[in-house]
């Protein structure tokens, strides 16, 4: 059973007409679960295996600390609880505390918890947690998170594959490795890697990424570069032509 506390403040929200408390099933409540999944989904697969997810018609209702409340799937967790508030939310979720009382972030949540979420700055989500998590909308954030981290791991990668290219070529970059500052490469990467590959590319993070997963080989790439920036360099130190004046 609820706590007599939040079944009261159930029963009063409910007499009141408050529409947040619709009963499961509420098509409403459902429609707004669905439309918060395909913001999160980067990829229509991922949004039809999450919605799917939704689609049962067992919901609870648990409340934030401020008497909020949350639909969720039944069976779902405090980090479903977390993720269903807000991504960041979730994805810096270190413990939870159901009724007053320290829980698993992967305990199951009944009608009427009051559910409070504990943040921690250095938390992460661990890759476990998709096959814990309940709610197609905490799977989807929590892959989409870790797509995010790799992308940024291989990003950094294919950088560092090509300034150590460049400088294996007796080019000095001045650049730390791994720092973040894109400032040499940035102008002609993308136009390099266009010119000796038929891959598509769109971004300069493209770039590396394909660098480090190998599909694109860093030293035609660092040889392109070169040859760019020798011409552009050809070019700001040509003299200018102007037309006579007459």
């Amino acid at each position: 059973l609820s706590p007599p506390s939040y079944a009261g403040e159930w029963r009063r929200r409910r007499a009141s007409g408050d529409q947040s408390l619709t009963l499961p099933g509420s098509t409403f409540a459902w429609l707004r679960s669905l439309q918060s999944i395909s913001d999160a989904s980067a990829e229509a697969d991922d949004f039809i295996q999450a919605a799917q997810m939704e689609l049962l018609p067992d919901q609870v209702f648990c409340f934030t600390p401020k008497g909020d409340v949350i639909s969720l799937p039944r069976g779902s967790t405090p980090l479903d609880f977390a993720y269903a508030i807000h991504s960041s939310l979730g994805n810096s979720c270190q413990m939870a505390k159901v009724n007053g009382r320290s829980q698993s972030i992967h305990a199951t949540l009944r009608n009427g918890d009051r559910v409070e979420i504990e943040m921690s700055g250095t938390a992460e989500p661990q890759i476990e947690w998709e096959d814990l998590v309940v709610s197609g909308r905490a799977k989807v954030e929590i892959r989409r998170y870790h797509n995010a981290k790799r992308r940024r791991a291989l990003e950094a990668r294919g950088e560092q594959m090509l300034l150590e290219e460049l400088r294996r070529r007796g080019v000095h970059t001045d650049i730390p490795v791994g720092d973040g500052n894109h400032s040499y490469l940035e102008a002609d990467t993308l136009a390099a890697a266009l010119a000796v590959s038929s891959l598509s590319l769109a971004s300069v993070a493209d770039v590396y990424e394909s660098v480090a997963e190998g599909l694109l080989s860093p030293a035609p790439l660092a040889m392109a570069l070169i040859q760019s920036r020798k011409r552009r360099a050809a070019n700001a130190a040509s003299p200018s032509r102007s037309l006579p004046v007459p």
